[in-house]
């Protein structure tokens, strides 16, 4: 009996070791898949880091995290946004350096690591299968890779989300449970909550989504205690009620501080979006989870998001046909919460401050992707009941899983190429700046938090001067600086960003354009750069009288510069008279045009730098509108000609002269210049 018992247990220990080994591999193949998914992951977020401009927050990042940290604290309140990663990147770029490539790296990282959090917290909650997909599709999301190559800290906010999920996780499993390590899982919780809402406010949805998902653990786990014999009172389980209210309160004890500093500005920030519906929000959510912002509305990408959020929804009714366990149930509406509260918290605080903005939902998307990929998964399942072989599931799911994947490429593909989605441009405004300036120009900055990212890029001796000072513009104090900086200064480059948040009685641009002489106008992305030259002295109005299209009748001119040099600027203002009421908008071109009718200089605007459209005109009403118009620089000396016409906003088709015109169908010749020597 003893050399059989020494037998049996000689085999056992041989199955435990081989088992050991088993799982080792297992472990190391794991790993090493790991390993790959976090270089797809990392390649992905890192290639063309550096191609775009910094934008205006980013710039706004670099500045704050070169200051000590008390003063990040003090001005980070002032700009809104918890200082948690501001105080990341105060030390990042102290390692890493402060070029575009640089400030951004530390984001990228972030985006990398949670793919590897999803994935640990999808196995943690479905299983390998659900957590391979759901690391797949987050690394090839352009929602997070485009917020990964970005010096902000949604990403980070999205990460640390993801991290106290997984000990939100721990604490219940260890709740339910023989309570072991609950002390542990309870303080990696509280560290955890306490870095994400220090990144930002929006990240306490996500502790209401796991509160939400307590009372339901708690009304299931009620539930199985009573069906086990145990009395009311004793099946509630008060103690794990009282932990979860203990870290509640020991998150916002510890977040008191921020609010008591940050108070003030969060009362009075404006509106960040228009006042929107329940419906346009779930509209523009469609393609927003699995294409991101790089993708413009189609009928196709609004297709494409409503097949992957049908794999979402076929995850949360499927259990109802393939009976998973009840951990697999516990992950579905767990995640449902993740992912659906706070779309729902954005819309109930937009009732009163309309607050829509793509980047603040970020943080919900790891939700999300963690119900598709069960989706697959219970789609192969499904399709396995049919197809009784057993490569039929995994071939359904590696499919779907690649045709995801594959879905997302053109989206990608603007990401990284399609100057239509790229950042604004500060970099090439202050390229276009550098290559034109004259050392008597002046920099105005509309929104004065620009002048951080401006001051990133820009290095000349050129002053910088940013208006309004204050939320809301004070209209004397601002055109009184107006009218000083014109007084000091013979032209102003104007680069005017978010207008509606910064000046939204338009105070500014209604005063360059009404005394100063618009030269161009051109758009960076949502950034608008305005070449301004100062008015000399009123110079005699010329009588015209030519009349287009029998509507607009151009009154008279006055040429301020009547011969201007190569590369400067020829002032000129036009007088304007709506005869009839116009219904269509109307652009003015002024072209300078040399003896062989080259173009030598060219200005297309509607009247008055854009602010007063010709279907606004009365019947009657005169219309002052200045111009600015560079001669190019090389333009030979010599006599050329003043043409002036207009034409419709949108078909480009000009006006006809009708009466009192130069002998031209669709133009006036308005004066003969001399072009000097430079």
């Amino acid at each position: 009996m003893g050399s059989l018992g020494n037998a049996r247990g000689g085999r056992g220990r041989v199955f435990r070791q081989k088992g050991s080994e088993g799982m080792v591999k297992r472990r190391l193949w794991e790993g090493f898949a790991l390993a790959l998914l976090f270089f797809l992951a990392l390649g992905l977020r890192f290639y063309r880091l550096d191609a775009q401009s910094l934008w205006n927050d980013e710039g706004t990042s670099v500045a704050l995290a070169q200051r000590s940290l008390a003063t990040i604290a003090r001005d980070a309140s002032h700009d809104i946004h918890p200082p948690l990663y501001y105080f990341l990147l105060h030390y990042w770029v102290r390692l890493a350096g402060t070029s575009e490539g640089d400030v951004r790296s530390l984001s990228a990282l972030m985006g990398a690591g949670a793919v590897i959090a999803t994935y640990f917290l999808g196995k943690r909650r479905f299983g390998q299968g659900v957590a391979w997909v759901a690391g797949w599709l987050v690394a090839l999301s352009p929602y997070h890779i485009y917020y990964s190559q970005e010096a902000r800290m949604y990403i980070g906010v999205t990460l640390g989300g993801l991290l106290s999920m997984l000990a939100y996780d721990g604490l219940l499993g260890a709740l339910a449970g023989s309570g072991r390590q609950r002390g542990w899982w309870a303080l990696g919780y509280l560290l955890l909550t306490c870095a994400t809402v220090y990144m930002h406010y929006f990240a306490f949805t996500l502790v209401l989504a796991q509160g939400l998902g307590l009372l339901i653990w708690t009304a299931r786990e009620t539930r199985s205690r009573r069906r086990e014999g145990a009395p009311w009172r004793k099946a509630i389980p008060w103690q794990a009620l009282g932990l979860w209210s203990t870290l509640l309160a020991l998150v916002f004890a510890l977040y008191i501080p921020w609010l008591y500093l940050s108070w003030p500005t969060l009362r009075s920030w404006p509106s960040v979006s228009a006042p929107f519906t329940l419906s346009a929000l779930l509209a523009r959510l469609l393609p927003l989870f699995p294409l991101g912002i790089t993708v413009h509305a189609s009928t196709a990408n609004a297709a494409i998001g409503a097949l992957w959020v049908a794999l979402a929804l076929w995850a949360l009714v499927s259990p109802r046909l393939i009976k998973p366990n009840a951990l697999h149930i516990s992950g579905l509406w767990q995640s449902a919460l993740y992912w659906l509260t706070p779309v729902f918290a954005i819309y109930l605080a937009s009732l009163r401050r309309p607050m829509y903005n793509p980047k603040f939902l970020l943080l919900a998307s790891p939700g999300f992707y963690l119900l598709v990929a069960a989706g697959v998964e219970a789609l192969a399942q499904t399709t396995g009941r049919f197809v009784r072989k057993r490569w039929a599931p995994p071939l359904v799911g590696a499919c779907c899983a690649f045709a995801l994947g594959a879905s997302v490429i053109p989206s990608l593909k603007n990401l990284y190429f399609n100057p239509a989605f790229a950042r604004d441009n500060y970099r090439g405004i202050v390229a276009t700046i550098n290559a034109s300036a004259l050392a008597d120009d002046a920099i105005l900055i509309n929104a004065p938090s620009q002048i951080e990212t401006v001051g990133y890029y820009y290095h000349g001796p050129l002053p910088m001067y940013p208006l309004p000072l204050q939320r809301p513009p004070d209209r004397a104090q601002t055109e009184q600086a107006l009218a000083e900086i014109a007084a000091r200064h013979g032209r102003i480059w104007a680069i005017l960003w978010a207008t509606n948040e910064s000046d939204p009685e338009g105070i500014i641009i209604h005063w360059l354009n009404g005394h100063c002489y618009p030269v161009f106008d051109r758009w960076y992305g949502n950034l608008r750069l305005a070449l301004y030259s100062v008015a000399p002295a009123s110079g005699e109005e010329q009588p015209v009288g030519a009349v287009f299209g029998g509507q607009i009748r151009l009154r008279g001119f006055a040429l301020l510069t009547p011969s201007p040099a190569s590369g400067e600027i020829l002032q000129l203002r036009l007088t304007w008279e709506a005869l009839q009421p116009i219904e269509r908008r109307y652009k003015v071109f002024i072209h300078i045009v040399d003896a062989r009718g080259r173009i030598v200089g060219q200005h297309d605007s509607e009247p008055v730098g854009g602010t007063r459209l010709t279907t606004l005109w009365q019947v009657g009403e005169v219309i002052e509108d200045p111009y600015g118009v560079l001669v190019v620089p090389g333009t030979p000396p010599g006599e050329h000609t003043l043409r002036v016409g207009l034409y419709g906003l949108e078909d480009g088709r000009r006006l006809e002269v009708t009466s009192g015109g130069s002998g031209l169908p669709d133009a006036v010749d308005l004066a003969t210049l001399t072009v000097r020597h430079a």
